[in-house]
C-alpha cells in the first residue's frame, strides 16, 4: 500500500473517530437535557396538584383549552359521551380548581366550561418544563421551580 493511501485511512479513522465521539457527546447531552426535563416535569406537576389528575382528566382538560366557547354539550359531542358523563366530568375538574363553570348571558341555561388558571397551567405543563430546564441551563444549574 502506498503511504498516501496510508495516510488516507488514517485520516478517515480519525474523522470517523471524532464523529462517534461527537456523537456519544450529543446523546449525552439529550439524555441530560431530558432527565432534567422530567425532574423539572415532576416538579411542576407536584406543585399544580397534577398528582391528582387523571390521564383521562388531563385529555378532557387539553380538548377543553383547544375549544372556543365549549359547553357541555359541546364537549360530550367531541368525547362522543353522554351530558351526565360531562357533567361528572367537569364537576371533577371544578373540585381540582382545573376548570369553573360560566353561565351564558344569552341562554341562562347554557354553561360554558373555561380552564382556571391552574388548569391552563396544567395544559401547559411540557411547555412550563421546557422553559425550566431552558431557565436552570441559563442561571448555572440551580434546582427546578414552578415560579420561574
Amino acid at each position: 500500500m502506498c503511504l498516501n493511501n496510508l495516510v488516507s485511512i488514517e485520516q478517515t479513522i480519525i474523522k470517523e473517530s471524532g464523529l462517534i465521539l461527537k456523537r456519544e457527546l450529543i446523546y449525552e447531552a439529550v439524555r441530560k437535557f431530558n432527565s432534567l426535563g422530567h425532574e423539572c416535569n415532576l416538579e411542576i406537576s407536584d406543585k399544580l396538584g397534577m398528582s391528582k389528575l387523571q390521564l383521562n382528566q388531563l385529555h378532557y382538560l387539553k380538548v377543553i383549552d383547544r375549544t372556543v366557547d365549549i359547553t357541555f354539550g359541546k364537549l360530550a359531542e367531541i368525547l362522543n359521551i353522554t351530558k351526565p358523563s360531562v357533567t361528572e366530568i367537569v364537576n371533577k375538574l371544578v373540585k381540582l380548581n382545573c376548570v369553573e363553570k360560566k353561565r351564558s348571558h344569552m341562554d341562562k341555561r347554557i354553561f360554558y366550561i373555561k380552564l382556571t388558571e391552574t388548569g391552563r397551567n396544567i395544559v401547559r405543563l411540557q411547555y412550563l418544563a421546557e422553559q425550566r430546564v431552558v431557565d436552570i441551563i441559563f442561571n448555572g444549574g440551580h434546582a427546578c421551580d414552578a415560579g420561574g
